[in-house]
Parts: structure tokens; C-alpha cells; sequence
């Protein structure tokens, strides 16, 4: 009994400090997989290794990805912390405020055209009122920093779907905070379908791919060079 208990305190401590640097090394679903390996072997043998990696752990894994990848939509989780996206997303918009301007003029002049052309002919007065309002909303500032903020979690995700990505290791699961894989994924996203794209990129005009280049740009120099630029401490 008491050798028993020894070795689950061993397997315990081996378990911690693989977690701990699993998680060092951007590879926590791996070290999280060999720590139930480790456990299953304990109380099954090989089998129990076995069965604890490839099926237990994986499982795990995935309700943990699935699970995050909801709270991560519902509460606004990426790569940087909110407050730092909101600051960015300020950056940009106090920088580009008049291209944005125009962007907006252009899209309210092109829903006047198609209401004098009859397009709204079948909604009701009310309803037309509405989606007026609901368009003019989507550019007052409030809805401006959340959409931008919530477009670099965005571009995150774009460089996370890479092929081929830059990485630190051959386990590295968090590649896509390396520099070369966010412009990467930068340029997935600014080349994704308008109708992908959320408010306030509601075409692929010309105009909206330019000022979603620059907004990656503007990204890039921030979070990698010179987050000063919008009031961000530098990390050390």
C-alpha cells in the first residue's frame, strides 16, 4: 500500500512539471495527453497507456478546445488580452478616422441609390427605418472599437489554419503569435469573402481591402514592434 502510494506521488510530481512545461512550449494538449497516458498505465498497463493517449486524452483535448472555443466567442478570449485589442483598435481609428468616414459615406450613398431604385420597395416604412438606424449604428464609435478589437482575434485564427506556419518547435500549438504567421494570417483575412466579413466590411470594394491592409499593418507594428504607439506596456 504505502509503495503504491509512492508511486502515485512520483507520477504525480512527473505529471505537474510535464503540464508545466508542456505548457512553457505552447503544447499543452500533448502534455495533457501523456499525463493521462501516465495515469492509465498505473492502474491498466500498457493498455491503459495506451487507451490514455489516443482515446481518454484525446477526448479530453477536444471537449477542452470545444469548450473554450465557445467561452472564447461569448466572453471575447484571443491571443491578447481585451483591454490591449480595445487600445488598438482606438489606435487605428483615431489614425484613420477620415478613411473610415468616407468608407461610410460611400456605403450610405450606395443604400440611398437602392432605395430611390426601389430595391426597398417591399419593406415597410418602418423597416427600412430600421435597417437605416441598424447601418448607422454600425459605424458610431462603440460598435466600431468592439468590431475592430474582435478583427484581430480574427486574423489569430486565419494564422492559425495555416499550412505550413513558422514554428518554434515541433510541438508548437501557439504559432500563430510568431510574427511571420499573424502577417500571413493577416492576408488570409483581408482576402476572405465579403460575405465572411463582419460590420463595418460589408464588400470587398477596393476602399475596404485597403483600409483592412492597413489595419494590419498598423497591427503588426503595434504588437510587435512599438505597442507604446497606443498606450500598451511593452512585455518584457
Amino acid at each position: 500500500m504505502e509503495t503504491g502510494l509512492w508511486i502515485f506521488i512520483i507520477a504525480t510530481v512527473i505529471s505537474l512539471i510535464i503540464i508545466k512545461k508542456s505548457w512553457d512550449y505552447d503544447a499543452f494538449p500533448w502534455g495533457l495527453m501523456l499525463v493521462v497516458g501516465i495515469f492509465g498505465f498505473l492502474f491498466f498497463g500498457i493498455w491503459g497507456l495506451l487507451i490514455g493517449i489516443f482515446v481518454v486524452g484525446a477526448i479530453i483535448n477536444f471537449a477542452l478546445s470545444f469548450i473554450f472555443r465557445i467561452l472564447s466567442k461569448i466572453f471575447d478570449i484571443g491571443l491578447i488580452r481585451k483591454r490591449d485589442r480595445v487600445l488598438i483598435a482606438k489606435g487605428f481609428l483615431a489614425e484613420h478616422k477620415n478613411e473610415i468616414f468616407a468608407l461610410f459615406k460611400k456605403h450610405a450613398g450606395a443604400m440611398d441609390l437602392a432605395r430611390r431604385a426601389g430595391f426597398f420597395s417591399k419593406l415597410s416604412e418602418k423597416q427600412v427605418e430600421d435597417s437605416t438606424h441598424e447601418f448607422g449604428e454600425m459605424y458610431s464609435e462603440k460598435k466600431l472599437i468592439d468590431a475592430y478589437s474582435r478583427y484581430i482575434n480574427e486574423i489569430y485564427t486565419e494564422a492559425n489554419k495555416l499550412e505550413n506556419s513558422v514554428k518554434r518547435h515541433k510541438w508548437d500549438l501557439g504559432s500563430a503569435g510568431l510574427r511571420e504567421n499573424f502577417v500571413r494570417g493577416g492576408q488570409k483575412w483581408i482576402e476572405k469573402p465579403f460575405m465572411d466579413s463582419r460590420p463595418p466590411f460589408p464588400s470587398s470594394s477596393p476602399e475596404t481591402t485597403e483600409i483592412k491592409k492597413k489595419f494590419v499593418e498598423f497591427c503588426e507594428n503595434v504588437i510587435f514592434d512599438n505597442p507604446e504607439r497606443v498606450g500598451i506596456a511593452p512585455s518584457n
